[in-house]
């Protein structure tokens, strides 16, 4: 398992903010706080509870998955079934 600081659009570390890449699964997972945020692993995207906590989580969210859209797709992804939101638990 490797851990590192996520990285803004501008290059500066995020305090606080985690990407954690499990080997064993194949999963990288954002981490913000104490709170696992997303997990993707291969096209399976999930979100935890809290992916849209603040505006800056929700910011940060975009930044780990790489997405420039806007919160409204994201909850239609969730209305869809394509994201699927549920507590995350690093190894999963």
């Amino acid at each position: 398992m490797q851990i590192t600081q996520l990285i803004n659009t501008r290059g500066n570390s995020v305090a606080n903010h985690f990407i954690i890449h499990d080997e064993d699964t194949g999963a990288r997972y954002l981490q913000s706080y104490s709170s696992i945020v997303a997990r993707v692993k291969g096209d399976s995207v999930i979100f935890g509870p809290d992916w849209d906590y603040s505006v800056t989580t929700l910011k940060h969210l975009k930044s780990f998955l790489g997405f420039t859209g806007v919160k409204k797709q994201l909850e239609a992804a969730i209305s869809s079934g394509k994201i699927i939101v549920k507590t995350i638990k690093v190894g999963e």
